[in-house]
């Protein structure tokens, strides 16, 4: 990994345990959504863009909501 990929790691971790304390302290949705928001676009930036197109199409795909 280079250091921006490793920086962007962290970045993903950082925001991905923030946003599970914002659960735990039952904190607004916007706020655990704005951490998740962040975690999207550092893994974004390591493995490609993700969109929540993407995000809601594998939930589709695997979850069948709806059915």
């Amino acid at each position: 990994m280079t250091p921006e990929e490793l920086g962007c790691l962290q970045i993903l971790v950082e925001a991905l345990h923030n946003a599970l304390m914002a659960i735990d302290d039952t904190q607004s949705a916007e706020c655990v959504a704005l951490e998740l928001r962040m975690a999207l676009q550092a893994l974004g930036e390591i493995v490609g863009t993700v969109t929540n197109e993407d995000i809601l199409d594998q939930i589709f795909r695997e979850f069948c909501i709806g059915k």
